[in-house]
């Protein structure tokens, strides 16, 4: 095989490889040979390719039945490059039925039809909560056989974020809510310069014991609890 020596270049190639990547691709008598598989992983490892999951279905060549029994392999894969992947990131890969061919045709779609997931963000103080590390380290060490590295790695991630994304709503219900609430009312109570403060500080940066504390000097000397101030200004209104 010929290297790719355009690597830094976004590059896709999708078509009959003739060749798996692992034993987990093929259901057959003979196993692949194993210099077969390191030879081919070599290639995609030296050439920093990647190989697209195909959904779906697991096979794309279907040899003719001999005594009752019929050859599966996935020869047909798309492989790309991280710099191609980075512009069509909800990239989707479908087989085709194998009708005229014992081959499946591939369907590559860089544009998903349908709604855009939203991108995805890890919250800071998600990491404050012991079960946030209880449901990554639950997801990851999830049992994914029958998949390469790389599919696998793809696989455990997306179920991290679901399952962190699932944890979140069910924890911090009405959450985002309630700080825009807060957000507005500070913006009532307080100057500008101080609003501006408050709305800056990182959740993550918030004293657990008080819930919200920001700096009440703009030289930062010392904290107070913002439930007492906003307490303390709102019977400052009343009285007026």
């Amino acid at each position: 095989m010929v290297s790719n020596m355009k690597k830094e270049e976004p590059q896709a190639y999708m078509g009959d490889f003739n060749d798996i990547l692992s034993q987990d691709e093929k259901v057959g008598v003979h196993p692949q040979p194993k210099n077969c598989l390191e030879t081919f992983r070599k290639f995609v490892d030296d050439n920093g390719l990647m190989d697209v999951d195909l959904q779906e279905s697991r096979y794309t060549w279907f040899s003719n039945s001999r005594n009752n029994f019929v050859t599966k392999e996935r020869l047909d894969r798309v492989l790309v490059n991280w710099k191609w992947l980075q512009m069509y990131q909800n990239v989707i890969l479908k087989a085709a039925p194998a009708i005229s061919s014992d081959h499946c045709a591939l369907i590559l779609e860089t544009q998903p039809r349908g709604q855009i997931k939203k991108e995805f963000n890890f919250e800071a103080f998600w990491a404050d909560h012991e079960e946030c590390k209880e449901v990554i380290r639950n997801s990851w060490q999830q049992d994914e056989r029958n998949r390469n590295c790389w599919n696998q790695f793809i696989r455990k991630r997306n179920r991290c974020k679901r399952e962190l994304i699932e944890w979140s709503r069910q924890k911090f219900n009405r959450a985002d809510k309630e700080i825009e609430r807060m957000k507005i009312e500070i913006q009532e109570l307080f100057p500008e310069n101080i609003t501006e403060l408050i709305k800056r500080t990182p959740i993550s940066l918030i004293n657990k014991k008080d819930h919200f504390v920001w700096p009440d000097r703009l030289d930062g000397q010392y904290s107070v609890n913002l439930d007492t101030i906003l307490q303390r200004r709102r019977k400052i209104q009343r009285r007026r």
